[in-house]
């Protein structure tokens, strides 16, 4: 056997007969041990501040945004909420598996005496992956169309900041006339490092659409150039109208695959498919679902004693017991999740309300001193007309991701790309 390595080796020996020679790093050894808090050492704590001097430079007062932001991107893919949602329920890996998993073929199993599948239990278990899937495809979507609307609001609020910027060093240029003619306006100094905030705004808000492009992109299961961004496309208004929470309960309740789930075991349960729920059971908790005794299969009921047997009838009874507990505690935790988010949208949506007044009150203002025509007057208003309309698309955004979360809460988003229910099934049944 060759020793460990030996791939790095052989691929560095042979690039340095035909290429240039590949430098292979060797990883420092690990410790044998890992310290104790006895082996850590004492110290005087020091400034964890690093020297200015040593950090890199750039001048904000000369700084070319067009330069420091040029777009990675050459295009753009847009997207719309349906498109993510659809894209990202059919790219569930959990999903997936599990469909994977009920597309095996029906294995019978035949003694001498006569046929015995294993027929209910077997289709109480495709019943439970399906709806599984459903609820892995709706948490999925959930997160997807979370940074959907991420990046709708950080691409929103960067064009909004770089128009802000533009705005500003026209201020400069403006203040720099008014001072020449010994006018008094804003220090120099103190206008370069307003503006140094305002290129570190635009970076940070360049670097999350630049993340939240990666993740959404992993999620959906594109393959975008590197050259390429998404662009999140659609109407993005948003309704006043009060959620009615008690009717959005009641469809949550309905519509929800993890409920539907425990319904169904709930009712498919009997001594037949017992050893069904109970691998269902395990998947809530691992010790949850362990059988009391071996062998309590309906056909196997002539081979075991009268004990048993009750045994067997007293579990189904247990296993029912837990299964209708379980199923209330998650319709609570389903209704109170659903009002939650009705609360947050209503309150989104007053937000909003009181950002588009300040968005009018800054642009009321700005189009006052553009009839003035006196730059230097308008050109702060601008900026503050800028930042009042970021307000309000964030504020959009935040209704719409509670909007999202909402629909997640009533398990709507699984259903987009669940397909068809398993042949025979009783899985789309209360």
């Amino acid at each position: 056997m060759m020793p460990r390595g030996w791939f790095v080796i052989v691929v560095a020996t042979v690039a340095g007969c035909h290429g240039p020679s590949v430098s292979v790093t060797t990883p420092a050894p690990m410790p044998s041990a890992a310290p104790t808090s006895t082996d850590l050492p004492v110290v005087t704590p020091t400034r964890i501040e690093p020297p200015l001097a040593s950090l890199p430079s750039l001048d904000a007062k000369t700084a070319d945004p067009a330069k420091l932001f040029a777009a990675d991107a050459k295009g753009f893919r847009g997207l719309t909420d349906g498109s993510c949602v659809l894209l990202a329920a059919q790219h569930s890996p959990v999903a997936n598996v599990l469909d994977r998993e009920n597309a095996m073929p029906v294995v019978t199993v035949t003694s001498k005496k006569q046929p015995c599948p294993n027929g209910a239990s077997d289709q109480l278990l495709r019943d439970a992956r399906f709806l599984a899937a459903v609820e892995a495809r709706n948490s999925y979507a959930a997160d997807a169309l979370e940074r959907f609307y991420q990046l709708a609001d950080a691409e929103g609020r960067t064009e909004l900041l770089t128009m802000g910027l533009k705005s500003f060093d026209e201020l400069r240029s403006e203040a720099a006339k008014y001072r020449g003619v010994g006018l008094p306006v804003p220090d120099e100094d103190d206008l370069t490092r307003q503006r140094s905030k305002l290129l570190g705004d635009v970076e940070t808000a360049e670097a999350a659409i630049k993340l939240l492009n990666a993740e959404l992109q992993a999620r959906l299961g594109l393959s975008v150039r590197g050259d390429e961004r998404l662009w999140p496309t659609g109407p993005f208004t948003i309704s006043a109208t009060p959620v009615d929470a008690e009717a959005a309960v009641q469809v949550a309740l309905e519509q929800r695959a993890d409920l539907r789930l425990l319904r169904r075991l709930y009712h498919g349960l009997s001594a037949e498919t017992l050893p069904a729920v109970r691998q269902q059971m395990q998947s809530y908790n691992g010790l949850a679902g362990i059988p009391p005794v071996p062998g309590v299969m309906r056909r196997q009921a002539e081979r075991v004693t009268a004990e048993l047997r009750a045994a067997a009838e007293s579990e189904v009874e247990l296993r029912r017991e837990q299964l209708f507990a379980l199923t209330a505690d998650r319709e609570k935790l389903a209704a109170a999740e659903v009002r939650a988010a009705a609360v947050q949208m209503a309150s989104a949506a007053r937000r909003v309300a009181l950002a588009k007044g300040r968005a009018e009150g800054w642009q009321t203002k700005v189009e006052k001193a553009k009839k003035d025509d006196k730059a230097f007057d308008r050109l702060p208003l601008e900026l503050e007309w800028y930042k009042a309309r970021a307000d309000v698309v964030q504020e959009v955004m935040a209704w719409h991701r509670w909007s999202a979360k909402l629909r997640a809460a009533q398990g709507a988003f699984g259903w987009a790309a669940a397909g068809d229910l398993p042949e025979n099934s009783a899985a789309g049944r209360n």
